[in-house]
C-alpha cells in the first residue's frame, strides 16, 4: 500500500507499526467494550485516531515527488562493467566497477548489489556500491566490498539493480522499476 508513494522503508515502517497499533487497540475495544457499558468513549477516541493515522498515511511526504509517469525515460538502461576483483585488505575482498548512465535522465543517485559465487556455485555473500549525480552518457568508478570474502574465492559475480532515483522537474523521483540493469563485458 505504500510502495507507490515514494516514502523511505524507515518511515514506512514507522507508519505501519503506528497504524497497526492504531487498529489493534480499535478491535480490543470492539471486542471487550461490548462487555462493559463505560467503554463507549474509549472507542470514539481510538476511531478518531485511525481516522487521523489513515488520513497521514495518505498524506505527501515533504520533499518526495510523488509518483507519476515516468515512461518517458529514453533508453533506462544503467550498464556495469566488472573491471578487476582483487583483495581489498586481508579480510575485505573487492570488485572495481565501471557504471554508466545510458539513459537521457541525470541520475540523482544509484546503488547496485553484486552477488558472489564461488566455484561450486555456492553464494558466498554480497556488497554494494551507490553514488550520486550521474549525468546521461557518463561514466562513474566505483569499488564494491565484499566483507569476509576472499577474492580469490569468487569465480561468479551477479548485478542487481538496488535503487535508482533520477531529477524530473527539479523533483526526486524514484525510477528503479522503470530501468534496467545491463552487465558488460
Amino acid at each position: 500500500m505504500l510502495a507507490h508513494l515514494s516514502i523511505p522503508v524507515d518511515m514506512q515502517a514507522k507508519v505501519h507499526y503506528h497504524r497497526r497499533s492504531a487498529l489493534r487497540k480499535v478491535l480490543l475495544a470492539f471486542l471487550v467494550c461490548p462487555l462493559f457499558s463505560s467503554c463507549t468513549n474509549d472507542v470514539s477516541e481510538l476511531k478518531k485516531e485511525n481516522e487521523r493515522l489513515k488520513a497521514e498515511l495518505d498524506r505527501p511526504t515533504p520533499g518526495v515527488a510523488a509518483p507519476r509517469n515516468i515512461s518517458s525515460i529514453k533508453n533506462p538502461v544503467i550498464e556495469i562493467r566488472k573491471l578487476k576483483i582483487y583483495q581489498l585488505v586481508s579480510s575485505v575482498g573487492s570488485i572495481d566497477v565501471k557504471i554508466t548512465n545510458r539513459s537521457d535522465a541525470f541520475i540523482r543517485y544509484w546503488s547496485v548489489t553484486a552477488e558472489v559465487y564461488d566455484k561450486n556455485g555456492e553464494y558466498l555473500g554480497q556488497g554494494s556500491a551507490n553514488g550520486h549525480n550521474l549525468r546521461p552518457a557518463k561514466d562513474a568508478i566505483d569499488r564494491i566490498g565484499l566483507i569476509d570474502i576472499r577474492a580469490s574465492d569468487v569465480r561468479e559475480v551477479k548485478f542487481r539493480l538496488r535503487s535508482i532515483r533520477i531529477e524530473e522537474n527539479r523533483d526526486d523521483v524514484d525510477a528503479t522499476g522503470e530501468f534496467d540493469l545491463r552487465e558488460v563485458k
